[in-house]
This record gives structure tokens, sequence and C-alpha cells, in this order.
């Protein structure tokens, strides 16, 4: 290993990232700037990167690979927490069973959504369920202390409409987990006359205007890319 990188990451380790309410009521990510560009040095000086996919607009270039040392989103400053058993409890938020959850939610203290799983050649999270009665089923919960919610938003009870509003926050998150269980983890340098100008990592799915690496670097470089930029991935 090259010799940077223990010092690097224990530079990154003391860095967080963290969510934000989106202008869609979302639940978005905040990617660190300095923990990002970090990251990013880690993958080069490990040599660990294969590009997947390549876009041009003018004389900038934007290389994309997988990001190996992604962070499990679990560690992230989430408003859900969550739990799981099986092979699925490594991404549990605290020390905690499904079933101890339930029992302590007798007196309905918590906002519970249930977590299904499909495995086939994949994995899917959802919080609905699945047709597939063989390779589908409940492994868990996302949860949240109804005090919690009631001093983040101010209110006395939860509404239909906070609470469809709350779910599909949580949904983001499980999206996140998925992703990330998927390996569905990226990073992207970019480039102008092969000089660099900027890397960053840390985002998560394969759709980068949803994920936020393009409009990351739009904001960073003042550079534009789309899908139709690309060359080939």
């Amino acid at each position: 290993m090259n010799k940077t990188v223990p010092h690097l990451m224990k530079e990154i380790e003391n860095l967080d990232l963290s969510t934000h309410d989106g202008a869609d009521g979302s639940r978005r990510r905040i990617v660190h700037p300095r923990k990002s560009k970090l990251l990013a040095k880690l993958r080069k000086d490990n040599k660990t990167m294969t590009y997947v996919e390549e876009y041009v607009n003018g004389d900038y270039k934007l290389l994309i690979a997988h990001d190996e040392f992604a962070e499990s989103p679990r560690e992230y400053c989430n408003q859900f927490r969550f739990v799981a058993s099986g092979k699925y409890s490594v991404y549990n938020d605290d020390s905690i069973t499904p079933e101890e959850l339930v029992k302590c939610n007798k007196h309905n203290d918590y906002l519970t959504f249930p977590v299904y799983c499909y495995e086939h050649g994949g994995v899917s999270f959802n919080l609905t369920g699945f047709h597939c009665p063989w390779d589908s089923g409940q492994i868990g919960f996302m949860y949240r202390s109804k005090l919690g919610i009631y001093n983040d938003y101010d209110v006395k009870r939860i509404s239909p409409k906070l609470k469809e509003k709350l779910r599909k926050n949580a949904e983001a998150e499980l999206q996140e987990l998925e992703d990330y269980v998927m390996g569905n983890t990226f990073l992207y340098e970019l480039y102008k006359d092969e000089e660099e100008l900027d890397s960053c990592a840390g985002f998560l799915g394969y759709d980068h205007e949803k994920n936020g690496l393009f409009e990351h670097v739009l904001q960073c470089s003042d550079v534009q890319f789309k899908a139709e930029h690309m060359v080939w991935g």
C-alpha cells in the first residue's frame, strides 16, 4: 500500500457527511468537499480505480469510476434508523433486533416502515413488499421516534401529508443502502486538455443527474455535463 494511504485514512475519518431537506422535500446528501477530495486522492494513490464511463463537453473530459472505498450510507446523518435481521444486520444503527423494536413500540412511540428485501441475482429493498414469495420477505424496519419528528417539524401530530413525506425520505435512505450493497458507488475526475481540474468521490446510484455528480461538477468547475455527453460507458 502506498505510504500516504494511512495518513489519508486518518484525516478522512475526522470528516463527516450529512444530509438536508431538498427543495422537493426529499432527503439529500451533502458531500463534504475536503473529504470527497481526500477519498479521490486515496483511490489514486492506492491505484484501485477502473474507469467505467467517459463524458466529453468541448475541451473538458469527465471520467467516472467505481468508488471502491465508499462509506456505508448508514454512516451519514440520517433521519431514520435502520434495523434488520440476518446478514443485513451489519448495517443496523442500533444494537436492537426487529423483534425487540416491535416490543419497544407497544405504546406506538415510533413511526415505523417495514423493510422488504428481494434477492435474485441482485438485491432490492423497498417499504411495500415484493410479489415473489420465494426470494423476498421482510427483513426489518426503518424507524424514528415520534418525539423526534415532532421536534424536527415543529408539529404535535403526524398528518397524512407529513407521513407521506417521511415515507419518501425513508425510501430515499433505503435506496442509498441498496446502491451501496450493489456497488453502485462512483467518483469522478475532470480534465481539460489532459490536465486534471477537479475530482470528487462518494456518489450513490447510476443516474448521475439524480445522485448529484453532474451537479457537483457544475458547482465546483462551472462545467455542465449531461447524459448526452457520454462517449462510452
